[in-house]
């Protein structure tokens, strides 16, 4: 698997205006305005109310990246945003990709039709989360939620950080923008989509712990090897099928070393990595 990294300095603007500002990515607008000197800064006195007005425009986002004809030579290769707050669309070289709706989850998109080796163009548009949550609002009204001085209202209509909208701690900054890591993914056979794992406390001087590996895949035959470390040892391994893709294993460490609170003991952490192989036993992807 080959990741082109599309994050750093990309460009900015609202919507409204034709002048682009330098941008950060991984971000949000507010950072982006504050580093510009073009909001003051909104945690100071009262200037919350002077920023409302940025919750309330639409911004869009753009960058510049160059994609060799290796990269695209992939079997597969993937859009892949690892967090967008929150109402994006999105556009490769002027066509429209995809739209999202949830600031909270990975969205990945199918690059390949829109991506040509060269220089190639990605642009984000992020619409109003204020806007947007007061017309929910009045589509289908909800007492009581998001009144007062200390919230906007409507957020509840949102899969976005709720105290965006305000909380008693906090100031209301409705914000958005490409908040996470964004990249390009290009794979060949596989790639893990998931790994989960679920520890098991209930019997005396052991953990359980169950490891659920899923993999998106384009031929079947495919093996996980797992294995648990702690200070650089290996403690358990285990190699497992992937039937239609996915299949879980399952450890037990006896004597498991345990987290104290500060002051009482160490905080001991072990690692977990899980290697894809294809079924000639190569590596495909590792987590």
């Amino acid at each position: 698997m080959e990741i082109l990294h599309l994050n750093g300095r990309w460009q900015f603007k609202q919507t409204t205006t034709d002048e682009w500002h330098p941008a950060t990515v991984p971000g949000c607008v507010h950072t982006d305005l504050l580093a510009n000197e073009m909001i003051p800064d909104p945690f100071y006195r009262d200037n919350e109310l002077a920023v409302m007005w940025v919750g309330e425009a639409d911004w869009v986002y753009r960058h510049r990246f160059t994609v060799t004809a290796d990269f695209l030579a992939h079997e597969q290769v993937l859009l892949r945003c690892e967090g967008l707050d929150t109402l994006a669309t999105i556009w490769l070289n002027g066509q429209e990709v995809g739209r999202t709706n949830n600031a909270f989850r990975t969205w990945e998109f199918d690059g390949r039709p829109f991506l040509h080796p060269g220089d190639n163009d990605i642009a984000i548009r992020f619409d109003s989360a204020v806007n947007y949550a007061a017309a929910k609002l009045k589509e289908h009204y909800i007492h009581g939620w998001g009144f007062g001085v200390d919230k906007l209202p409507g957020g509840n209509y949102l899969r976005k950080s709720q105290c965006n909208f305000g909380w008693d701690w906090g100031p209301k900054l409705a914000t958005c923008g490409v908040w996470r890591d964004i990249a390009l993914v290009g794979y060949n056979t596989a790639r893990l989509a998931d790994v989960y794992l679920v520890q098991d406390h209930a019997q005396p001087g052991q953990v359980g712990v169950s490891c659920r590996v899923a993999a998106t895949a384009t031929q079947a035959g495919l093996t996980a090897h797992i294995t648990i470390h702690h200070n650089g040892a290996e403690v358990v391994a285990q190699t497992i099928a992937l039937e239609n893709g996915s299949g879980t294993a399952e450890f037990v460490i006896s004597a498991p070393q345990l987290w104290w609170p500060n002051g009482l003991g160490e905080q001991p952490l072990y690692t977990v990595v899980v290697q894809l192989l294809d079924g000639e036993e190569r590596p495909l992807d590792n987590w």
